[in-house]
């Protein structure tokens, strides 16, 4: 529904300037004709309060439909007609026409909109001209006058007079003015100044490219300014993209309208879902500058890096800290798997740009790529247009501006920290400086973390080893001082794994082991873990899980694994041996126990599972 403070200005006829007559030698009876019963019309074009992203204003445009045989001679647009009728004599009759539709428009729709009735101020002079029209149509169409801003727009030079002589006559009637055109030639500032009119509308041409050009949304922001310290509001015109909008909001435009806003139309319509979407992305929090180096931010994230043990909450610090630090929504850091080829996701702070938030790329590819390629940081202003870019599937949100920087160590590259931007051209070379210091800041604290993974993480399934059972991970199985706590073991082995290896190759009894990994996590719960101990024997370490439990799920397993992973045309299968911890039992202690049973396991059959 149209907000109340809605205005429907009927004016600016044309979509630029037209000849003054551009007719085929129309004689001025037919003119008069065309504008006593011709078909005429309005379409409406929102204007948005870019504050809310709500309807505010209306222009109607007036509209000239099919003509008849006969005057199809005049080839005329809505400006030209408005001449024609000037030389013809019919001038006043064709402006109360046009306002006339526009009232009855608002009139179906009584009390929801302000109006803006445009008025050429030629028929302040022409004889038919008569005060008080359009009060006495308001009055009689059941509205308000107060509903109503009457707007003026210069067209000709020579009527600069004609113009203030119609905008004293409607401000001495009551009704606010709207002065059109501001910025074109036409209005000079000087009259703006003198006149000051309740709305400044600013000519289209000074929005065209306002995205792509400083000076020109220094001027544009100037002209708010100055409607401000008039007690005016500034309307601008010509919104035909999205950059424009974004740009226009970010000048301190508070109104405006435009074909990417809406087009004209017979109803009365709201902005467009896109142009909501836009006005919403440019009132977002803009990036701040980068803060120095040494600030409070960068000396709390090194801080706390130092005391991060761990690799995962180390990963998440940096990328969280990059995003305070550079004043921007999303960072990700990638790291290369064992290949050294592909990067994938290590951490991420905001939303992915993409729907599968674990996109990969390999060396060379993307921008991402690009900076493990080169192994130099990289600072991109148009990303997307940009033919290093990789335009991968379900890019989800719009990539104007990349910047990014390897992580190093002495052997080379072993990761990217980077950072896209929505606008284009959003970072400069103090945020590049800023991100490869950092880079170099926490490279040596993630890559003794992921050292530290690596020699306790096997590397074919991606496991935690032996190594983890050590104290320097105790929850790998926690030992005796946590025995107030349930705790299960299930300890696997596969049946017959050498056959594997000597019937169809290592290569496939490498796949069979990452095969059983999957399961065997799949299988689990959130909180268990799964290790590889080494050839074809696996350990699952069940906290909070009582005997009973552990059989099931071990047996599950077991189930899942024989049904799902094959070596050759033979399914592959295990034993196992299952013990709970006893209260002040060891480690050890429980780990021996769990063997035993798996030993039983395997000379009663295979493929089964005992309980030590």
């Amino acid at each position: 529904m149209p907000n109340p403070d809605a205005a429907l200005l009927l004016g600016s006829f044309a979509e630029g300037a037209s000849p003054r007559l551009r007719r085929c030698g129309p004689h001025d009876a037919d003119v008069r004709r065309l504008v006593a019963t011709g078909p005429l019309s309005v379409a409406f074009q929102p204007i948005v309060e870019l504050d809310r992203g709500e309807l505010w204003a209306y222009e109607a445009l007036g509209r000239i439909g099919p003509v008849s045989s006969d005057l199809a001679p005049l080839c005329v647009s809505p400006a030209t007609l408005l001449d024609a009728a000037h030389d013809a004599g019919c001038l006043v009759a064709l402006d109360r026409r046009w306002r006339q539709l526009a009232i009855d428009a608002m009139a179906r729709e009584p009390g929801k909109t302000r109006c803006f009735l445009n008025i050429d101020p030629r028929v302040a002079d022409d004889p038919g001209f008569a005060p008080g029209f359009t009060r006495s149509r308001i009055l009689a169409a059941g509205l308000d006058p107060s509903q109503f801003v009457l707007e003026l727009t210069e067209v000709h030079g020579e009527n600069a007079v004609l113009l203030e002589r119609a905008l004293e006559h409607y401000v001495a009637q009551g009704f606010l003015v709207a002065l059109d055109d501001v910025g074109a030639g036409a209005q000079s500032l000087e009259r703006v100044l003198r006149l000051k009119p309740s709305i400044l509308k600013l000519d289209r041409s000074l929005l065209h490219g306002i995205d792509r050009d400083g000076a020109r949304r220094r001027l544009v922001g100037a002209l708010v300014e100055l409607g401000r310290d008039l007690g005016a509001r500034v309307v601008a015109e010509g919104i035909e993209t999205r950059e424009e909008l974004i740009a226009a909001v970010r000048a301190g435009v508070h109104f405006a309208q435009g074909w990417f806003l809406g087009r004209p139309n017979a109803h009365l319509l709201g902005p467009s879902p896109a142009a909501r979407e836009a006005i919403l992305e440019a009132q977002r929090p803009r990036r701040t500058a980068s803060p120095a180096a040494f600030s409070p931010p960068m000396l709390e994230l090194v801080d706390r890096l130092a005391m991060t043990s761990e690799l995962e909450p180390a990963l998440q610090l940096v990328t969280d800290g990059t995003a305070v630090l550079l004043g921007t929504k999303r960072v990700s850091l990638r790291l290369l798997d064992a290949s050294r080829e592909r990067l994938l996701v290590a951490a991420r702070t905001g939303d992915s740009v993409h729907d599968d938030a674990a996109t990969g790329f390999v060396r060379g590819e993307g921008l991402v790529g690009r900076v493990i390629e080169s192994n130099a940081p990289l600072r991109v202003g148009d990303a997307m247009g940009d033919p290093r870019f990789a335009d991968k599937p379900g890019i989800r949100a719009p990539i104007g501006s990349f910047l990014g920087a390897p992580l190093r160590d002495a052997s080379g590259c072993f990761g990217v920290l980077a950072t896209p931007a929505e606008e284009r051209e959003a970072f400069d070379e103090r945020d590049e400086q800023l991100l490869r210091f950092l880079a170099g800041v926490v490279a040596p604290h993630l890559q003794a973390r992921r050292l530290e993974r690596l020699a306790r993480t096997d590397a074919l399934t991606g496991l935690l080893n032996r190594h983890a059972l050590a104290d320097a991970v105790p929850d790998a199985l926690p030992g005796a001082a946590d025995a107030a706590h349930p705790l299960s073991i299930v300890l696997v082995d596969l049946d017959h794994f050498k056959l594997v290896n000597d019937r169809h190759g290592h290569s496939t009894g490498d796949e069979v082991l990452r095969a059983v990994a999957r399961e065997l996590l799949t299988s689990v719960r959130t909180d268990d873990r799964v290790l590889r101990l080494g050839g074809e024997e696996f350990l699952l370490v069940l906290p909070r899980a009582g005997l009973e439990a552990a059989c099931a799920l071990g047996d599950r397993a077991r189930e899942r694994v024989r049904g799902t992973v094959r070596a050759g045309d033979a399914p592959v299968t295990f034993s196992a041996g299952v013990a709970h911890r006893r209260e002040g039992e060891s480690r050890d202690a429980l780990l021996a126990r769990a063997d035993a049973a798996l030993y039983r396991a395997k000379a009663a059959g295979r493929d089964r599972i005992f309980v030590g």
